[in-house]
C-alpha cells in the first residue's frame, strides 16, 4: 500500500471493507436525499452500489462502484442490472469505479467489450483519529481561523447558498447540479455542511458525514477570488475534529490530482489508499464521451 511522502496508512481489510461501506452509505444517503429536487438515484445491488444524477455530465457522479466485492462469476449480471437502473433513472451516462481491486477483472478487453472508455483518475486517502498513525513529525501544522474576517459555520445558511459557493469553487455555474446535489443533504442524519466566510461573503464550503466510524470528508472548494488563504486547510482540520468528537477513529476523503487537495491532505496526515480509474458510457446517443 502505498502511504505516499507523509502520513501512516495501516489499514488492514477490515477496515478498508468498512472505510467502502461507510462511502456507499453516505452516496445512497446523498443520492435518495437529492431525488426529489435533483432527479437522482441510487440503489443497492448486494454489496455494490449504483447512483446516477441525470443532470451531471459526469460519470463522477453516475456509476456503479463496489463491483470488487461481488463475486467474479456476478459481475456481469450485476453491470447489466446497474444500467438498466441508471437508464430507468434518466442517466445520459453512466460509469464504473475500477480500484485495484477490480483491475484483474476489468481487463482493457472487458472494458472495451462492454463500451467503457477511462474519464479520469482518482485517489482515495485516509488517516486515523484523533491521532493515531500520524508520524508527529509528518505532520505539518493546520491553520486556524486566527483571522477575524474568517468564519465558519455549520448552520444558518440554506441549500442555495451552499450549493452557489461549492459550485463557484469547481468553476461551474451557480446553478449546476453538482453543488445542489451536496445541498440536498443539508439536515440529513450523518451530515454536516460547513460555509466558510471572509469578511461576510461565502468564499468556501465542504461536507463531512460519518458512518460506520468513518468521518468522509466528502466534498470542499473554494472560491477562486479567496484562494491562497489557507481555507481548505481549515475545512480539513474542522472536520476530522469534529469526526474525533462524534467518536470516528478513521477518516477519509476522495480527491484527484489536479488541484491542492491531494497536498492539503497529505499536509493534514493523511496517507494514500490507492488510486481508482472511472470509466464511462454514453447511455444516449447525444452523451457521447
Amino acid at each position: 500500500m502505498d502511504t505516499g511522502t507523509s502520513g501512516l496508512v495501516d489499514l488492514d481489510v477490515a477496515d478498508l471493507h468498512r472505510l467502502h461501506r461507510a462511502t456507499r452509505t453516505a452516496y445512497l444517503s446523498l443520492y435518495r436525499a437529492a431525488g426529489p429536487t435533483a432527479g437522482s438515484g441510487a440503489v443497492r445491488l448486494g454489496s455494490a452500489l449504483a447512483m446516477w444524477n441525470p443532470a451531471d455530465e459526469s460519470a463522477g457522479y453516475s456509476n456503479l462502484s463496489g463491483l470488487e466485492e461481488v463475486e467474479p462469476t456476478d459481475r456481469d449480471a450485476v453491470w447489466a442490472e446497474a444500467l438498466v437502473a441508471a437508464r430507468g433513472g434518466g442517466a445520459r451516462r453512466f460509469g464504473l469505479v475500477v480500484p485495484p481491486e477490480l483491475a484483474p477483472w476489468a481487463t482493457a478487453d472487458r472494458l472495451a467489450a462492454l463500451g467503457l472508455d477511462e474519464e479520469y483518475e482518482e485517489a482515495v486517502w485516509a488517516r486515523r483519529l484523533p491521532d493515531r498513525g500520524v508520524r508527529p513529525t509528518e505532520a505539518a501544522p493546520i491553520p486556524s481561523a486566527s483571522d477575524p474576517a474568517v468564519t465558519v459555520a455549520t448552520g444558518g445558511f440554506g441549500p442555495e447558498t451552499f450549493a452557489r459557493t461549492l459550485n463557484r469553487g469547481w468553476e461551474l455555474p451557480e446553478d449546476h447540479a453538482r453543488g445542489h446535489l451536496y445541498a440536498a443533504a443539508l439536515g440529513a442524519s450523518g451530515w454536516t455542511h460547513y460555509l466558510m466566510r471572509v469578511a461576510g461573503i461565502p468564499a468556501a464550503a465542504g461536507a463531512l458525514c460519518l458512518s460506520d466510524g468513518v468521518a468522509l470528508c466528502m466534498v470542499a472548494t473554494t472560491d477562486r477570488t479567496f484562494r491562497g488563504r489557507g481555507l481548505q486547510a481549515m475545512l480539513i482540520a474542522r472536520r476530522l475534529k469534529d469526526g474525533a468528537a462524534s467518536g470516528a477513529d478513521l477518516a477519509a476523503a476522495e480527491t484527484v490530482e489536479e488541484n491542492a487537495s491531494p497536498r492539503n491532505f497529505r499536509r493534514a496526515g493523511f496517507g494514500l489508499v490507492h488510486r481508482r480509474r472511472i470509466y464511462r458510457i454514453a447511455l444516449l446517443p447525444d452523451a457521447a464521451p
